[in-house]
Order: C-alpha cells, then sequence, then structure tokens
C-alpha cells in the first residue's frame, strides 16, 4: 500500500490503517516538496545575510544571546541532539516509534519550518526501511515539546542508537555498516526542527 504524505489533514484512523497494513510506503507529494523547497531556500536566505537566528546562529534557552559562528551552526546541532539524548525507563513500543517517525515527518512536510526536502526525504526512507526509533518512556520536558523523545529519533536519522528494524530491536551502526541505511548529516536548524514539537 502506497500513502501520499500533503497537505489534507489526517484522522486518526487513517494513521491506524495506515499501520495495520505493516507494508505501507510513505512518498510526498509533488505540493509538499514544493512547499517545503521554498521554505527551506527561504531559511537559507536568512542564514546566508548572516541574520541572528535563533538556535541556529544563536546558543538555546538562556544561551539566545550567545553568537554561533555560521562555520559552527552544524556541530550546534550535532552537539543538541547528543545533549539530549537522557531519556530513561523501558521504551516504548515499535507501533509508538514508528507513529512518533511519521508525525514528525508528517509535521515538517507542512512546509512552515525551514527543513530541507533531504531531511524529509530520509526520514521517507527511514520509515519504508521499517526502522523505527526506541524511545525510552520518560524523559519529555519543557514548553518546546517532547525534546529528549524526538532527539532518539534524530540520532537514528544521523546514523546512531538503538531502532526498532521489522521487529528486532537493533543498532542503527549496524544497519549503516550492513549498508542497509545511510546517515543524515543534521545541517543547520535541522536538529532543532526535528525536537521541537509535542509529536511523541
Amino acid at each position: 500500500m502506497k500513502f501520499v504524505i500533503d497537505s489534507t489533514p489526517l484522522s486518526l484512523a487513517q494513521v491506524l490503517d495506515l499501520h495495520r497494513e505493516g507494508a505501507a510506503t510513505l512518498e510526498l507529494s509533488a505540493a509538499v516538496l514544493r512547499d517545503a523547497g521554498r521554505s527551506h531556500e527561504n531559511f537559507q536566505r536568512w542564514l546566508d545575510r548572516r541574520v541572528p537566528i535563533y538556535g541556529v546562529t544563536t546558543g538555546f534557552g538562556d544561551s539566545c544571546d550567545r553568537a554561533v559562528r555560521p562555520e559552527d551552526a552544524e556541530v550546534l546541532q550535532d552537539n543538541l541532539i547528543s545533549y539530549l539524548l537522557a531519556g530513561t525507563g523501558p521504551l516504548l513500543s515499535e507501533e509508538v516509534g514508528r507513529s512518533v517517525l511519521f508525525f514528525r515527518l508528517v509535521s515538517l512536510s507542512r512546509g512552515y519550518s525551514g527543513v530541507s526536502v533531504a531531511l524529509l526525504h530520509k526520514m521517507v526512507e527511514l520509515y519504508n526501511l521499517g526502522i523505527s526509533p526506541a524511545i525510552p518512556r520518560e524523559g519529555s520536558l519543557g514548553a518546546s515539546g517532547d525534546l529528549i523523545p524526538l532527539a532518539y529519533l534524530a540520532d537514528n536519522l544521523r546514523g546512531h542508537g538503538q531502532a526498532y528494524h521489522r521487529g528486532a530491536l537493533v543498532q542503527v551502526e549496524e544497519l549503516v555498516a550492513r549498508g542497509v541505511f545511510t546517515p543524515h548529516t543534521l545541517a543547520p536548524k535541522k536538529g532543532l526542527a526535528l525536537v521541537n514539537g509535542t509529536t511523541c
């Protein structure tokens, strides 16, 4: 079964049907690719102008007044994800992890976050390969949403951490070594966009 992500609102029943199918594959509509592409181009224009952008060329939270050099913006995203990997307790189920990946993809595909089309494609790839983040049950905090749980999804995208793969709990590094999945580099803003939400 093929499911095309577009701007149409989703019902819980649709999502449950999608997951019951098991082997469903996702695809991004032409309109999603167009809108996300425009949003990313707009973000890139502001980045190129060296205008301060929260969490991209500034620090986070109380460090928002601290400037980050554009050449360090990628490292900042990587460090953010590593810092947030502080969950604890039993893991949420594979179905929940798969749902988190799906809902985060749908949210970012709306074209308001400035993330690249390449990131959206990588999330689709993760889903279609049957790789779902293994997320500890405890750890969400703050008004910014599910920072800690969503960091586990971001960690998988960059080729690290634990994940469910077709029913088994595996190390993503093992999937990378076997050529199943190629890691994605978290370019400026991507890490922040992935974790700043209430998806989990």
